[in-house]
């Protein structure tokens, strides 16, 4: 078991799982577009942001191919994630086929 704090609350989790494993163990809902926990590993399409804070500041992260570590914390607020998660989804958007057709 490791500890991680996951929206300003302290968790113990299992070592090796995923952020977002370890927040919807404990109840915490985190959206993730095209994530489907039956299929493994996760794959390019997905989109499931969060906020990871250290002492350095904050980087967003995939909830989804982030392993949990000892001692993370990791905001899962709206706003932020929202906003992470249209980073992600443009960068996305812009490398795709689709979008250099178009």
């Amino acid at each position: 078991m490791v500890s991680v704090k996951i929206d300003n609350r302290e968790f113990a989790v299992r070592d090796g799982i995923t952020i977002i494993e370890a927040a919807r163990q404990n109840g915490i809902k985190i959206p993730a577009l095209g994530y489907d926990p039956r299929v493994s590993p996760p794959n390019n399409v997905e989109v499931s942001i969060v906020e990871l804070v250290n002492g350095k500041g904050t980087r967003f992260v995939s909830a989804t191919s982030t392993t949990i570590l000892e001692g993370m914390n990791i905001r899962t607020e709206l706003l932020t994630a929202l906003a992470g998660g249209a980073i992600a989804f443009g960068a996305t958007w812009a490398g795709s086929r689709w979008s250099e057709r178009n």
